[in-house]
């Protein structure tokens, strides 16, 4: 099994990215979250949603991290710099379980330490609690994270102290 490195995201990863964001998000359990809220949370790959990742690939204010088992992208996170808030992290269903998610979340925070940065925030998806709360991120508040069709994700608002 090749090695996992860590790289910034190119404009060209970006049909990678949403494909992992929609196999991802399509794998959670019903348990946490209804099929019909998941296809609104990711809805099947489209031109217009990578162009609007690559956008956000490009854009001065992001640091978008890719994970990639020899040259195949098998995660991503995306740090906004100005908000101090990690916006995404997703592992391809294939690849969990290996750490990339830990690796990536672990360099958001040392890129956040580079800029300055001492506090995080992040919306968590109720299937990802117990893993931000391992990386020592607190629940401080109930939250809704708005969808892009007006939908809206139940998720917790949670911060952490670099």
């Amino acid at each position: 099994m090749a090695q996992i490195t860590l790289a910034l995201a190119k404009k060209e990863d970006a049909l990678h990215m949403v494909d992992i964001h929609y196999r991802a998000v399509h794998a959670i359990d019903n348990e946490y979250y209804s099929e019909s809220l998941r296809h609104s949370w990711s809805p099947k790959p489209t031109s217009s949603r990578i162009e609007w990742l690559q956008g956000v690939i490009s854009n001065g204010n992001t640091c978008c991290i890719c994970a990639k088992r020899g040259s195949k992208v098998v995660g991503f996170a995306i740090l906004l710099l100005n908000e101090q808030c990690i916006q995404a992290i997703y592992v391809d269903p294939k690849h969990s379980g290996y750490g990339i998610a830990t690796r990536l979340m672990m360099h958001l925070e040392e890129v956040a330490k580079q800029k300055h940065i001492r506090h995080l925030w992040l919306n968590g998806s109720l299937n990802a609690l117990s893993f931000y709360s391992r990386l020592g991120y607190q629940i401080h508040a109930d939250a809704k994270q708005a969808l892009a069709n007006g939908d809206e994700l139940e998720c917790k608002r949670m911060h952490k102290q670099l």
